[in-house]
């Protein structure tokens, strides 16, 4: 079940050529022309301004409407840089903070992850220790209205635009408890909201497990935490690093983490830009994991810095990489700073992984395209074992996830279940207690039409409603999964030679 962040990054829309942007100004500027065309216009000078300048400012003086400038820039400049490739885009200056928040690791906002359901605002989880926890909202609670506004019918950003503001300012909600008939208001004081971005559990007693979402700020400190709380008495000897669904985030924290693997001066990555000018990234020696035998996890959402740290892994022979055939996002992009405090991110150069290969997907006019399963180019790992090229990273051992029945049903029985059962949820007071229900066990085996597949992943996203990071407390036999991974721990030697 997909979720968003109160203050998630605006999704990004694939470009098209510059073809539209240019043909649509023209025809702005271009209709009517004949008897309703103002000869006297043709004559005015326009100095040493350049094309696309010219068709601005007639459009600005001559369009038949008024148009707002600051959002016709804005929608220019997005069409143009969009049109070079995928990920180059434009961040107005009130959505900087929003596309910026999760790098931090932190944000300031109310604290609630929610979806959209029936046009209404659905909790699906309270962050722990944030504003909105203090204030008494729990998971599956209906926001109705902020400071007296309906959030009926609105849509993700202005839902988000009413909830979000200043550090210690107050909002009111109104909530619909469905689960008991109640509608309550809640004043809540916007504070300082932090971001797990490393979840951690001991699989079993010599195997860690650390879900990594993306790469930001504290990302390195809060692995080092993990690993320091498992590794006391120096019984880990095996280690899974689930990169599943991670966008990316910073490369250098991606090197950073990966470093702590490789016990050597090895090549980890490198980008080449403009002119050949070339940027790479090397390992050090030592490392807190440089023993510990290694699983990484991917599928068609790693994207970005989560390629490079799995491809990295790859090519060294370091570890198996498991799962599906990664997002293929192998372009770098620098974020510029515009006066107005606008940013453009554009891309300045590719990343490149130990074995040479670009994990950079073809792309055209209208986003990605193309079949990348199958390259002609072939490259070589450390150990000499053949990598395909092509874009994004081909796992050694394909493993494709559970997949849930009916995504708009399956959400419909989530939220009818904790509806039915909120009282006996909330009654559990750790996840512990939680997975080792049998009522709950017994209730979810009554929805019909779910199979074992759907059971497990309501009883897991249940788990992290709940409980939140606590949820990652679980033993491998409650995740079939995992457990189906763990099983090559005994095949590496076997998968990483050729």
């Amino acid at each position: 079940m997909s979720v968003n962040h109160e203050d998630q990054k605006l999704k990004k829309t694939f470009g098209s050529n510059l073809m539209p942007l240019y043909f649509a100004l023209v025809l702005t500027i271009g209709i009517g022309l004949g008897k309703y065309w103002d000869f006297s216009g043709l004559s005015k000078p326009f100095a040493s301004q350049s094309k696309l300048e010219q068709v601005m400012e007639l459009v600005s003086d001559q369009y038949v409407d008024t148009l707002n400038q600051t959002e016709l820039e804005d929608k220019a400049i997005n069409k143009y840089l969009h049109s070079f490739d995928p990920h180059s885009t434009y961040i107005a200056a009130r959505d900087v903070a929003a596309a910026n928040q999760d790098l931090k690791g932190s944000f300031d906002g109310v604290g609630i992850e929610f979806f959209l359901h029936n046009d209404t605002p659905y909790v699906a989880r309270v962050i722990e220790n944030g504003p909105a926890m203090k204030a008494g909202v729990l998971p599956s609670d209906r926001i109705l209205s902020a400071d007296d506004t309906s959030l009926l019918g609105k849509n993700n950003k202005e839902i988000i635009s009413f909830l979000k503001g200043k550090r210690q300012s107050t909002v009111r909600v109104q909530i619909w408890r469905n689960a008991t008939g109640e509608l309550l208001s809640k004043d809540i004081q916007r504070g300082k909201v932090k971001l797990k971005t490393v979840q951690t559990s001991l699989l079993d007693d010599s195997t860690v497990y650390f879900k990594v979402a993306h790469f930001a700020n504290p990302t390195l400190d809060q692995f080092n935490e993990g690993l320091k709380k498992y590794q006391k008495d120096n019984s880990l000897s095996r280690i899974i690093i689930d990169l599943r669904g991670n966008p990316g985030g910073y490369l250098q924290v991606a090197v950073e983490l990966l470093d702590e693997f490789i016990d050597s001066q090895e090549l980890l990555a490198y980008t080449l830009g403009k002119g050949e000018n070339r940027k790479t990234y090397n390992a050090t020696l030592g490392g807190s994991c440089k023993d510990l035998e290694l699983i990484c996890l991917v599928n068609r959402y790693s994207a970005s810095a989560s390629e490079i740290f799995s491809g990295a892994i790859q090519d060294l022979d370091r570890g198996i990489v498991i799962g599906e055939r990664t997002y293929g996002k192998g372009l770098v992009q620098e974020t510029f700073h515009l006066q107005d405090a606008s940013q453009v991110r554009l891309t300045v150069s590719r990343y490149y992984i130990p074995s040479k290969r670009s994990i950079q997907k073809p792309y055209g006019e209208n986003g990605y395209t193309g079949d990348t399963s199958i390259s002609p180019q072939k490259f070589r790992t450390k150990n000499g074992r053949k990598v395909a090229a092509g874009g994004g990273v081909e796992p050694d051992v394909m493993l494709e996830e559970p997949i849930t029945a009916d995504q708009k049903d399956y959400i419909n029985q989530h939220i009818r279940f904790v509806d039915a059962n909120f009282n006996l949820i909330i009654g559990l007071k750790t996840v512990s207690d939680f997975w080792k229900s049998e009522s709950i066990l017994d209730k979810i085996n009554l929805i019909p039409n779910f199979t074992e597949d759907d059971k497990q992943a309501l009883k897991a996203e249940l788990a992290y409603q709940f409980y939140g990071d606590d949820a990652w407390i679980f033993e491998p036999s409650r995740n079939a999964y995992l457990q189906e991974a763990m099983n090559y721990f005994d095949k590496k030697a076997v998968l990483l030679n050729p």
